[in-house]
């Protein structure tokens, strides 16, 4: 991910959750649905916006179905969706690829 994207990627991550499919460093394929969103975040678990890089290339972020901080290679995204609601109500989902172009589905 270049630094416009990994921005991009914070920005859609605070506002919103995201299913991001990506590699481990063993291969291995996972899917995610994660958040940096803090209303979303328990608030006993919830740790400032200056600790969620681990490294340059990893992030750490709010899983929301395991209730619990995880953490991945930015450059081992394969995709990642997004699902929000329009101003009517209608949710509108997103797909974006590693090279963040997006489809609305």
């Amino acid at each position: 991910m270049n630094l416009e994207q990994r921005k991009m990627f914070y920005e859609r991550l605070k506002d919103n959750i995201l299913e991001v499919h990506y590699t481990s460093n063993k291969g291995i394929y996972h899917e995610i649905e994660c958040t940096l969103k803090k209303d979303l975040i328990l608030t006993d678990k919830y740790i400032s916006s200056t600790s969620w890089e681990k490294t340059k290339d990893e992030i750490i972020v709010w899983n929301v179905i395991d209730q619990g901080w995880r953490s991945f290679s930015l450059n081992s995204i394969i995709e990642y969706i997004l699902r929000t609601w329009d101003e009517e109500g209608n949710l509108v989902t997103f797909d974006y690829t590693k090279e963040d172009d997006f489809v609305i589905l």
